[in-house]
């Protein structure tokens, strides 16, 4: 049964404690975007959530990287699945702003379409079930980050069978990730890049040249799992200055394609949600034997602070 009502019957209700959501009709609505992009909302049963995928032209096997953003409309999960289903990374947010902002989203999307299903006193299709189980969900995000935490405190703090075996353990991560989290039809977006020469580009050139731009001209940058400028990068991926990742933005917000939006959404949204800028400090590189310092120069100091969301 087709529906075509208006947000009136999406009510949202701000508690002091936090935000909910009530007087909800449960939906489906599905959209074909441009250049390959598709998305899906849902609401059911006081779950909101929003899936975004992109295959890339030519791709007659269909795989596709998956963003699903999933709230209860107190909490808020971001998590990315690789074509074959398996869960690469996440973000679990717990500010209250987050969930408002995508409540948002869901509405002005809802309120530009006319392909709304209901799905009122009806199951969830099994596909759907299986990832609108947001404990099961949290859980799943919860445990991929307590393994990074060990690896990470395994290679500052551990013997050195401990620090081997996490150098090992990251760098099969690394290798894994490198394919997985390639946004389809692309060879420089995502976790490393498959080109072999620099003017090499996949079948989206648009967002291809903003990620290569973005990594091969950065000056500043701290690999994953390694010290640089006085800041350990625990992710395993790159973390970047700040300005290297407010160009890459601009870039993508100027191509204005699918593909160039889910890499958006991917990186700023959920992989990449710090940079770092590079602040003087006056450090003391040698001192007398009673502890006074005799000589001082200045060093770059890395301070994370928040990219702005896509």
């Amino acid at each position: 049964m087709m529906l075509s009502f208006r947000w009136i019957y999406f009510v949202v209700v701000f508690w002091s404690f936090g935000l909910t959501c009530s007087k909800v009709h449960n939906f489906l609505s599905t959209d074909a975007l441009t250049d390959g992009e598709m998305e899906r909302l849902v609401h059911y049963n006081g779950l909101t959530a929003k899936e975004t995928s992109v295959v890339a032209k030519g791709d007659t096997q269909g795989q596709s990287l998956k963003l699903r953003q999933v709230t209860d409309g107190v909490h808020f999960i971001q998590l990315i699945y690789s074509g074959d289903g398996v869960l690469r990374d996440c973000e679990y947010i717990r500010q209250r702003q987050a969930v408002r902002s995508f409540l948002e989203s869901v509405r002005d999307a809802v309120d530009s379409r006319g392909n709304v299903t209901s799905l009122d006193g009806k199951s969830l299709p099994m596909e759907l079930a299986e990832w609108m189980d947001y404990p099961h969900l949290k859980d799943q995000c919860r445990r991929i980050h307590r393994k990074l935490k060990r690896l990470a405190r395994r290679k500052m703090h551990g013997s050195e069978h401990q620090r081997r075996r996490a150098n090992k353990d990251i760098e099969r991560r690394k290798r894994d990730l490198m394919d997985v989290m390639r946004v389809p039809g692309t060879k420089w977006c995502g976790k490393g890049y498959s080109a072999t020469k620099y003017h090499q580009l996949g079948g989206f050139g648009g967002a291809d040249k903003c990620c290569r731009l973005h990594d091969t001209t950065c000056p500043f940058y701290i690999p994953g799992f390694e010290e640089k400028y006085g800041l350990f990068n625990w992710r395993i991926n790159t973390l970047m200055h700040c300005s290297c990742d407010k160009r890459f933005r601009a870039c993508l917000k100027m191509a204005d394609t699918g593909s160039a939006n889910l890499v958006g959404k991917l990186f700023f949204n959920v992989v990449q949600t710090k940079c770092f800028v590079l602040k003087p400090e006056k450090i003391c590189v040698h001192r007398t034997w009673w502890g006074k310092c005799k000589k001082m120069h200045y060093r770059k100091q890395a301070h994370i602070r928040d990219n702005m969301p896509y």
